[in-house]
């Protein structure tokens, strides 16, 4: 979500895809990564992404990043 970042990013590499957003509204696409690293939040709260509401909604926050990880991956 940091602009200024993601600003630098689309400059130093302009043909990749940069989302400055948060994780629920970036556009993965689905079973295209061969690798995942991440650090989750971790906490108790919910996550609402319209996406994939049906799958992961009921998780907590930790749980939902890594299954819209586990999705995104082949």
């Amino acid at each position: 979500k940091d602009i200024f970042s993601g600003k630098i990013l689309r400059y130093l590499y302009p043909d990749a895809d940069v989302q400055i957003t948060g994780f629920e509204e970036a556009n993965l696409p689905i079973g295209q990564f061969d690798v995942v690293i991440g650090n989750p939040p971790f906490g108790q709260q919910n996550v609402f992404d319209k996406a994939f509401d049906a799958q992961l909604g009921s998780f907590y926050i930790h749980n939902y990043f890594i299954g819209k990880n586990l999705i995104a991956l082949r």
